[in-house]
């Protein structure tokens, strides 16, 4: 078996532990956290700590899948840029800013007293908290339609070369 089909197979697996990775976050761990922690304002420090550290392990899968593209040579930068390059956006933003906004608001509101200031940090920290979750849904289901386009486009490669042989 040639180095490039090993990359074409590790991809899809790749493409699919981070889809499974982030419902597991998304859909388990936080919202445990919630329930368990009993202080609203610790819950979401932690909830803040695991999506940081969660950041990391995304933008290592996404240089992963991008040398996975790179090195299996069946995909143009075209097919590359079109089935998987903006995921590379989510992780990218959330790290370099998003995650960051959260963190400041939370810490701005468990040191502010006066009630019409801690209203709009709230307001800050709940615009800025529902555009996560409104992106980590697309990525959810970008993330699964990059897997269907990679698998799809795998079969079809693979097919030709059976095809020619």
């Amino acid at each position: 078996m040639q180095k490039k089909t090993y990359f074409l197979l590790i991809l899809p697996a790749l493409i699919f532990s981070w889809f499974i990775a982030t419902v597991f976050i998304d859909m388990m761990a936080v919202p445990l956290v919630f329930q368990t922690v009993s202080s609203r304002d610790e819950a979401a420090s932690l909830g803040v700590q695991i999506f940081r550290r969660f950041n990391v392990v995304e933008l290592i899968l996404f240089a992963s899948i991008s040398l996975c593209f790179y090195a299996s040579k069946i995909f143009s930068l075209k097919g590359y840029l079109l089935r998987f390059s903006y995921l590379g956006l989510f992780p990218i933003f959330y790290f370099s800013y998003l995650t960051d906004k959260i963190v400041h608001f939370n810490r701005l509101k468990t040191n502010e007293i006066d009630n019409t200031k801690l209203e709009t940090i709230q307001a800050s920290l709940d615009l800025y908290h529902h555009l996560y979750v409104r992106l980590d849904t697309l990525k959810i289901f970008l993330l699964l339609l990059s897997f269907i386009l990679v698998v799809k486009y795998i079969k079809t490669y693979l097919n030709n070369i059976m095809e020619a042989k």
